[in-house]
């Protein structure tokens, strides 16, 4: 899979930015906790490294030579006394048969293979932003390597797009799960804590972020981690969570009453959401434009909006003023790939890109106050509505899905219910 990557992204690069340069990235490091010297935080290896050899192991580099195409992988000698405490040492026959670089080599023999790659200096060595890499002179530190690292990973290759099913499946199946064992009075780090035990027991090992879960009010806090207060009856509860496979990673959110039913209140909010995550993906398909998609979501919101009797006034009007901010106060959605928030997703969708789709509507107490207070955007609000709704503590709704974009439009990865009936039926 990884040579297959590195050969899409060396083609690319020699095509568009230098075709004889270097390219060099250092793997990550094993991280300590604060003020000790052995007490290991979990490992996770730095994004465009696993991207372009899939090590996941630390302290490793990797070098390509674009103009042969030729890829280098640089790895740290290791004692026994390594071996005693952190395991097995690859030799580097074993290393080259698992990763496939070309040349494999000990890191001691980084700066004279790069003095040769290089032609002592004639070449340029490209490097992540803001990296050295002592005593190399002739280097871009700027963005020009992310910018085309970037560019290859939106677009995802079949393999890629395995893994991605796979860390999809898995997190629908746990977020599935916690629809069936929700209950009146566990607490919010009961929903998160199970989710990472069920994705982890299928053996994906890491989340892809930090799970978000929100019952009551707090589900109208984007990122809201801390995960500490207990459920009641007449909450509703948001959960945010994905896992990784193999380095890939997803991004799944479900909004559903703790205790199964949806009350008239969450009924109305939630059809609200699904009828824009709906309509938006009916238009996910290769060559729309995602900035044209998110507008369409932010206008949808606004006029639900005004149609359910939180905003008053003229549809042009309200959009004009941008009313839908008070609400719906984030994006439509981003592309998922190695990292939770890909990079690469400019406006135009292609096949194979990975995507979510996000709407959501939020009565986020201290934001709406704020707009409250406001004598050019109060005229807007319905305030005997919206207080009805900050008072009982509602929160907010989002639905989440992650989506492929086909060649005739996209396919949901994300196979969890997300209509009312189909979620009270396996809540119930």
């Amino acid at each position: 899979m990884h040579t297959q990557i590195r050969d899409k992204f060396t083609s690319t690069f020699k095509e568009t930015t230098d075709p004889r340069g270097v390219v060099y990235i250092e793997g990550a490091s094993v991280s300590k906790r604060h003020d000790t010297a052995d007490t290991e935080l979990p490992f996770r290896q730095e994004s465009n490294f696993i991207y372009l050899t899939g090590v996941d192991l630390p302290d490793f580099s990797m070098a390509i030579d674009i103009e042969n195409q030729v890829s280098y992988l640089f790895a740290p000698k290791r004692d026994q006394y390594y071996a005693i405490w952190n395991g097995e040492v690859m030799s580097l026959e074993e290393i080259q048969e698992l990763y496939g670089s070309d040349v494999v080599l000990y890191d001691e023999l980084l700066i004279t293979t790069l003095e040769e790659i290089t032609q002592n200096n004639m070449k340029k060595i490209y490097l992540l932003p803001d990296r050295t890499l002592p005593p190399f002179q002739n280097v871009d530190n700027s963005n020009t390597l992310e910018t085309s690292l970037g560019r290859s990973r939106v677009t995802k290759i079949a393999d890629e797009i395995l893994l991605m099913r796979i860390a999809a499946q898995v997190s629908s199946d746990a977020h599935i799960a916690l629809m069936k064992d929700s209950k009146v009075g566990l607490y919010e780090y009961n929903y998160g804590g199970y989710f990472v035990y069920y994705t982890t027991s299928c053996g994906l090992l890491h989340q892809s972020y930090e799970p978000i879960v929100g019952s009551g009010n707090r589900s109208a806090i984007l990122h809201y981690t801390s995960k500490k207060y207990q459920t009641t009856s007449t909450d509703i509860i948001l959960i945010d969570a994905g896992a990784e496979f193999k380095g890939y990673g997803t991004d799944i959110t479900r909004t559903y009453p703790v205790n199964g039913i949806f009350s008239p209140e969450q009924t109305l909010i939630y059809s609200l959401v699904l009828e824009v995550v709906e309509a938006i993906e009916s238009q996910v398909l290769p060559g729309a434009s995602w900035r044209s998609l998110t507008v369409l979501s932010q206008h949808l919101v606004c006029q639900k909006l005004l149609e359910a009797g939180f905003l008053r006034g003229n549809l042009e009007e309200l959009i004009q003023k941008r009313m839908w901010v008070y609400f719906y106060p984030h994006g439509l959605g981003h592309s998922v790939g190695i990292d939770v928030h890909d990079p690469g997703l400019s406006d135009i969708l292609e096949e194979n890109m990975v995507v979510t789709v996000e709407p959501g509507i939020y009565f986020n107490k201290v934001f709406i106050q704020e707009a409250l207070k406001d004598p050019l955007i109060s005229p807007f609000l319905v305030i005997e509505k919206i207080n009805f709704f900050l008072d009982m503590n509602f929160g907010g709704v989002r639905i989440e899905d992650i989506v492929l974009v086909t060649s005739s439009g996209m396919e949901n990865l994300a196979v969890v219910p997300k209509t009312i009936p189909e979620i009270e039926a396996i809540m119930n």
